[in-house]
């Protein structure tokens, strides 16, 4: 229902493409302007916009980017507010749903799959990072779920 309601808003996938890049710009400066609040506000709009382009563009890879760098840039604005578990929950959400995605299109093209595999290890790589620097806000909770997913990256990416 999802790609339904996205192709009645943008027919053409390169218009919902056009209008992500246009809100990402736009957080982008909000975000250099330390308007950190409104940025937030684009970058959850970008992810909306990712999400939908992500099950309508041809160019895959384009579009997983784009969720990735949706939720990199939103996890950005949480660090730059001093807020480093909720930077920690957008940069796990977003690693769950490569994690996802690759078991969604293990029956697709072996191209879908390697794409599906980048986006996970750079979405780990991202998880990794903000554990070293930013160890404090990682709770039993979190360990718990980073060694869970740490199993599951070893038994996707290793084997």
């Amino acid at each position: 229902m999802m790609a339904t309601a996205a192709r009645a808003l943008y027919p053409n996938p390169e218009e919902l493409y056009e209008e992500w890049q246009f809100v990402i710009r736009q957080g982008n400066e909000y975000f250099e302007a330390q308007e950190f609040r409104i940025a937030i506000a684009r970058y959850q709009q970008a992810i909306s916009l990712a999400t939908r382009l992500q099950d309508n563009y041809s160019d895959f890879r384009m579009a997983i980017m784009a969720v990735i760098v949706s939720y990199h840039n939103l996890a950005d604005c949480y660090l730059a507010l001093e807020q480093p578990n909720q930077c920690l929950s957008e940069l796990l959400s977003v690693h769950e749903k490569m994690m996802q995605l690759i078991h969604s299109v293990s029956h697709q093209s072996e191209q879908n799959q390697d794409i599906a595999f980048w986006g996970a290890r750079r979405t780990y790589t991202a998880l990794m990072l903000h554990k070293k620097e930013h160890p404090q806000s990682f709770q039993a909770g979190h360990l718990h779920q980073m060694a869970e997913l740490s199993n599951q990256y070893r038994k996707e990416f290793l084997c």
